[in-house]
C-alpha cells in the first residue's frame, strides 16, 4: 500500500484519522485549539472589564474632580466663615465690653436710686412735718379769727336786742364769774362736773331779762362758718345752763356764713340779719 492509498484511507475513516491524531500530536496539541479558544474568551472578556473598568475610572475621575470642585468651595466657604466666625468674636468682645459698662452704669444708677429714695424719704417726711405745721397754723388761725371775733361778738351786746323775746341784756358773764357759777352748780348737784366741763367752753354767756319778765341767758356759739355742730353745741350748753342756774336759757349761734339749715329751738345772728325759731 503506498502513500496515497494510505492517505486517502486516513481521509475515508474519522475514527482512524483521530486516533492518528492522538497518537502523532498528543493530548497538550489536541487540545490547543479549545485552550486558544478559551483564552481568546478569556482575553476578550478581559478586554471588555477593561472597559467598564476604564469607564468606570472615567466617571470616577469626573467624580473626583466635582468632589475637587466642591472640597474647594468648601474650603472658600470654611474661609469666609472663619473670616465670620473672627468678626462675630470681635463682635462679642466688643459687647461684652457694653455689658461690662451696663452693669457699672446699673451699679451707679442702682446707687442713684438709693440715694433718692433716701431723699424721698426724707422729702416725706418734711411733708408731713409741714402738713403738720400748716395744721397747727391752721388750727391758730382758726382760734385767732375765732378769738377775734368771740371778742367783737362780745362788745356788740346791741346786736342780740334784735332777738324778738329779750327785752334788756346785760354785759357777758366774764370767765371768772362763769368758773364760780359751775363750781357752784356741781358742788350743789345741779350738774354732772362732765357737764361742768362742757359748759365751760360756752363761748359767750349774757345775762338778759325777757319780754315776759323773766331773768334768763343767751348761751352764744361763735363760728365764722355757722354748721350744725354749733348748732349741737349751743343747744346742749344752754340746757346745762339752765340746770345749773335754774332760768331759761336760750341757745344762739353766731358768725359770718350760715352753712346749714338752723333747728327751730334756737336763734342765729350774722352780721347781716338775723334768723328767728
Amino acid at each position: 500500500m503506498d502513500t496515497l492509498e494510505i492517505i486517502r484511507q486516513i481521509e475515508a475513516d474519522p475514527a482512524l484519522r483521530a486516533q492518528l491524531r492522538a497518537v502523532l500530536l498528543g493530548d497538550d496539541l489536541i487540545n490547543l485549539p479549545g485552550l486558544v479558544a478559551e483564552n481568546s474568551r478569556l482575553i476578550k472578556e478581559l478586554i471588555a472589564s477593561q472597559h467598564v473598568i476604564v469607564d468606570r475610572l472615567d466617571h470616577t475621575e469626573k467624580g473626583v474632580g466635582i468632589l475637587k470642585e466642591d472640597v474647594t468651595v468648601i474650603k472658600e466657604d470654611v474661609t469666609v466663615i472663619k473670616e465670620d466666625v473672627t468678626v462675630i468674636k470681635e463682635d462679642v468682645t466688643v459687647l461684652k465690653e457694653d455689658v461690662t459698662v451696663l452693669k457699672e452704669d446699673v451699679t451707679v444708677l442702682k446707687e442713684d436710686v438709693t440715694v433718692l429714695k433716701e431723699d424721698v424719704t426724707v422729702l416725706k417726711e418734711d411733708v408731713t412735718v409741714i402738713k403738720e405745721d400748716i395744721k397747727v397754723m391752721k388750727n391758730d388761725i382758726g382760734d385767732l379769727k375765732g378769738n377775734q371775733m368771740e371778742t367783737r361778738w362780745r362788745g356788740w351786746k346791741g346786736r342780740f336786742r334784735r332777738i324778738d323775746i329779750v327785752q334788756s341784756i346785760f354785759a357777758p358773764i366774764s370767765n371768772d364769774d362763769m368758773d364760780d357759777l359751775i363750781v357752784k352748780a356741781e358742788d350743789s348737784g345741779l350738774i354732772t362736773k362732765k357737764e361742768g366741763e362742757y359748759i365751760e367752753m360756752v363761748d359767750i354767756v349774757f345775762p338778759v331779762i325777757f319780754k315776759d319778765k323773766s331773768e334768763g341767758y343767751l348761751a352764744v356759739e361763735v363760728s365764722v362758718n355757722i354748721e350744725k355742730n354749733d348748732f349741737t353745741r349751743a343747744i346742749k350748753r344752754a340746757k346745762i345752763l339752765s340746770k345749773m342756774t335754774q332760768k331759761k336759757c336760750i341757745p344762739v349761734a353766731v358768725g359770718t356764713n350760715i352753712m346749714s339749715p338752723p333747728p327751730e329751738e334756737l336763734y342765729v345772728l350774722t352780721d347781716q340779719k338775723i334768723v328767728n325759731n
